[in-house]
């Protein structure tokens, strides 16, 4: 009921003309300065041609570069905007997505996963007030950005969105694996004070349902850090850091003391892009560190628990990185990488999901929803 009030007096600014240089963007509902909104929201103000806004909750710290002005999250201001940009740009399924746009409005919706991991919340939630909220967001959706062909078949079905609106342009945020970019690595090692000759793993587990303060919360043995930094050494030469970064939905505490927390920095592009060797279990995230060819192992003692709650939309032995079920087997990957059958296995990865990505996902998407010959 709330949702139907909304959009019936928010049509009151239809009054108002459509502004065709206005771009407005958000990401996981004004949280976080960061994801695809982010990356297409600084490309698009670097061409010099929209008024780019960005939505951000009271409170929210981030450093917006210039020509990307900050607006406060669900403010009248926010609302107005909305309602008379010609490009709006979210990556989740919230209320930004279920407004009552004019049909010469370009809502892009570049979601904030990639690959084919877990069962998306559209296949999920069949709840009635969910069913009409996915109702409005297909509706509303002029182009939603894939990152492979399986991607795009799967969130169709998920979504109810026609597969015609999916756009194979691959994800903005992965861009940056496509070029070198050593700004980036002297800033991640910066925040933290760590020495630029030293190597980075990460360690970036997705969420886990209920109350989370600790890494114990997620049921399962916690990794042993000193014998990981040790495999890697020995594996992989050089000394490294271990670097812990909490899934956004949880931010517990940190994993030990003998690792750096990572859950408050703003981009987590910018970690994956800066680490050697990446820890997941089944988060997305490993698509985007495979762009990169770097090694990656997934610490999953709690795989068969976890997947009887989130179902896996594909068979994690055809993921992009081998899984390791308790620590021995972990540090048994590690010391035994062989990095060219790690790199057939992305290859035979990105293949069999027929990959979108070419680094240049930001280009194409401004080329498809500002300069294209179709009309909105």
């Amino acid at each position: 009921m709330k949702t139907k009030i909304m959009r019936f007096l928010l049509r009151l600014f239809w009054i108002f003309p459509i502004k065709e240089d206005r771009v407005v963007a958000c990401s996981f509902n004004g949280r976080l300065f960061s994801c695809n909104p982010k990356y297409l929201a600084i490309g698009i103000a670097k061409a010099g041609k929209h008024h780019v806004y960005f939505a951000m909750r009271k409170g929210m710290k981030a450093e917006l570069p210039e020509g990307i002005e900050r607006v406060d999250y669900q403010s009248l201001k926010h609302f107005f905007l909305l309602m008379t940009a010609k490009c709006i740009i979210v990556n989740s399924t919230g209320f930004t997505a279920q407004l009552p746009y004019r049909r010469r409005q370009i809502l892009i919706n570049t979601w904030h996963g990639a690959g084919m991991f877990k069962v998306s919340g559209g296949e999920i939630f069949k709840s009635k007030k969910a069913a009409y909220i996915r109702t409005l967001f297909s509706k509303n959706t002029t182009y939603f950005l894939s990152s492979s062909a399986q991607y795009s078949e799967r969130q169709s079905s998920a979504f109810g969105v026609d597969i015609k609106k999916f756009v194979p342009t691959g994800l903005p945020r992965d861009d940056i694996f496509f070029e070198d970019h050593p700004e980036i690595i002297r800033k991640v090692k910066d925040y933290y004070q760590i020495s630029c000759e030293k190597k980075l793993i990460l360690y970036a587990p997705t969420y886990r349902d209920g109350p989370v303060t600790s890494l114990k919360d997620y049921g399962f043995p916690l990794m042993d850090i000193d014998r990981v930094i040790e495999a890697c050494q020995k594996r992989f030469g050089g000394e490294f850091v271990f670097v812990f970064r909490a899934h956004h939905d949880t931010i517990p505490e940190n994993i030990a003391d003998n690792c750096v927390n990572a859950s408050d920095y703003p981009d987590v592009q910018e970690l994956l892009y800066a680490s050697d060797v990446l820890i997941s279990d089944y988060s997305s995230l490993q698509w985007d560190f495979a762009l990169q060819y770097k090694p990656g192992f997934l610490y999953s003692p709690d795989l068969k628990q976890y997947e009887s709650v989130h179902p896996f939309a594909s068979d994690p032995e055809e993921w992009p990185f081998e899984t390791a079920a308790d620590n021995d087997e972990l540090e048994k990957m590690i010391i035994g990488y062989d990095t060219d059958a790690g790199k057939k296995r992305i290859d035979d990865y990105f293949a069999n999901l027929g990959s979108f990505e070419k680094g240049n996902a930001t280009e194409q998407t401004m080329e498809i929803a500002f300069y294209s010959d179709k009309k909105h």
